[in-house]
């Protein structure tokens, strides 16, 4: 599992958000389902982890944290609505910490 800052395309996230405007990949919207697509890529694995999103989203900051539970290791995924703060605006990654 990849642990530490993640490096956000603001081009290609603001095209995602284009595309989540007009009705496409609507799953961009919930920080909790896109943990567990997005967070293939860093080695978790949304068959066999445990994903829980902890007390609602920050709607002034846009900031989430969905905490997983990875084999027998916790680590917690923070989530930034990187385009738009708003309950319309796409969720991504920005960096993943090891738990306790």
């Amino acid at each position: 599992v990849y642990v530490g800052e993640v490096e956000l395309d603001m081009g290609a996230l603001e095209q995602l958000q284009a595309a989540v405007d007009q009705g496409h990949q609507p799953w961009r919207l919930d920080p909790l389902e896109v943990a567990r697509d997005e967070g293939q890529s860093l080695g978790f694995d949304p068959t066999q982890d445990t994903f829980d999103l902890l007390p609602s989203p920050d709607p002034v900051t846009g900031a989430a944290q969905v905490l997983v539970l990875h084999g027998e290791r916790f680590y917690v995924i923070h989530l930034i609505q990187p385009v738009r703060v708003a309950q319309d605006g796409l969720w991504a990654i920005a960096r993943v910490e090891q738990g306790l």
